[in-house]
This record gives structure tokens, sequence and C-alpha cells, in this order.
């Protein structure tokens, strides 16, 4: 479903440009690594920096990963939790309506509507 609100979606915009950053940095610094061991006498504390760039690289995108990752999946289960809500109310309001033929889409509209401004 994605994040809905303005709130959700200025902080999953904000995660995901991190994890980007995060993520274009970590590759950087793998390939300087890679180009360092290339060289027929690759020079050890170059190496060393390398490897201590990629490790700190490697740290910053993992969390930028999981920051995203858990937004996503705490977001998405407040969503499913106020879809069911949402199912089941508009059952409810059916039911008490006499359950009419026809009209799912009003009472869905409706529990809708009552729950997103229910303080």
């Amino acid at each position: 479903m994605g994040p809905q609100t303005s709130e959700a979606r200025a902080l999953f915009t904000a995660l995901r440009a991190a994890y980007d950053v995060a993520f274009q940095d970590f590759s950087r610094q793998v390939l300087s690594l890679q180009s360092i061991l290339r060289n027929e006498a690759p020079d050890s504390t170059a190496i060393a920096e390398a490897r201590r760039r990629v490790e700190q690289a490697q740290s910053i995108y993992r969390d930028s990963r999981d920051s995203l990752a858990h937004f996503l999946l705490s977001h998405d289960m407040k969503e499913s939790q106020l879809r069911a809500e949402v199912e089941r109310l508009a059952h409810e309001l059916w039911e008490r309506a006499g359950r009419p033929i026809g009209r799912a889409d009003e009472h869905w509209y409706r529990a809708e509507h009552l729950i997103q401004y229910t303080p």
C-alpha cells in the first residue's frame, strides 16, 4: 500500500534517500578496495584503510536499510490493522442497515470516515 499520510510520506522519502546514499557510498568503497587489490603490489596500509572504509560504509548502509525496513513493516502493519477495523465496522453498518444489496461501497466509505475522524 505504501505511506498514506504526508508525515509518513516525508519520513519514507527521507529514509529512502538515506538508504540510497548509504548504498552508493558502500558500493564506491567496495570498488575502491577492489581497485587497490588489483594492483600488482598493493600497499598493505592502503588495503587496511580501504577495508576500514568499506566496513564503516557497510555499517551505515545496514543501519539505513534496517531503518527503512522497520518503517515499511510497521507502517504496513498499521495499515492492515486499520483495514481490518474498517472492514469490521463496514460489516456492522451493513447489518444495521438491514443487509441491503448493492450498497457495500457506501458502508465501506462511511466506516472509513468514522474511523478516520474518531478522536
